[in-house]
């Protein structure tokens, strides 16, 4: 028997429900904690995105993270939910209390 760290069911998750577009619209974070989420906020509130975040740190927590993670078109998280993320067709950003890590790409996804 093989233990996998963070593993999703992957019937449970959406295939991207839409082609992303080239410029992003809507970005959406799950935490544990807050201190990421005003940063991030922020920034998007600058560029004009929409922002959403979710989890216990923000106060804002949810039974079906699947819809809102196929909803957006970039999402900071880390662990299972950066992970659920990808299986939606976000971009994910791998971000938490301790700080921002970066984009997970097909190069960086094995150190994340």
């Amino acid at each position: 028997m093989e233990l996998v760290h963070n593993g999703i069911d992957l019937k449970r998750f959406p295939l991207p429900m839409r082609e992303r577009p080239q410029s992003p619209k809507s970005v959406c974070g799950f935490s544990k904690t807050r201190n990421e989420v005003a940063l991030v906020r922020s920034v998007c509130s600058a560029r004009g995105l929409a922002f959403s975040a979710f989890g216990r740190g923000p106060g804002n927590r949810t039974d079906d993270p699947k819809w809102r993670l196929a909803a957006s078109d970039i999402v900071f998280a880390t662990g299972r939910s950066a992970i659920e993320a990808m299986s939606c067709g976000a971009a994910v950003v791998v971000a938490d209390g301790r700080g921002f890590a970066g984009l997970v790409t097909p190069d960086s996804y094995a150190a994340f």
